[in-house]
């Protein structure tokens, strides 16, 4: 259940981030313009950061450095 609502919250930012964008191209410029631009990329990116951490869950982090731990000899 909790995966469920992780996706969907993540492909909501993302529609949330198309839509900030078309009311971008209603202004000519100046701070509507920009507002709804930045809105664009915070939305976007929060959404695609919700959607990958959803997707790899717990058990697909990476570590660096438990990873050269395990490659490499105790130096000792």
């Amino acid at each position: 259940m909790k995966r469920h609502l992780g996706l969907t919250a993540g492909l909501a930012l993302v529609v949330l981030g198309v839509g900030a964008f078309a009311l971008s191209l209603a202004f000519e410029g100046g701070f509507p313009k920009g507002f709804f631009q930045g809105a664009t990329l915070a939305l976007v990116v929060l959404g695609v950061w919700a959607l990958v951490k959803e997707r790899r869950g717990p058990r697909d982090a990476w570590l660096p450095s438990r990873d050269r731990a395990d490659d490499e000899p105790d130096p000792a």
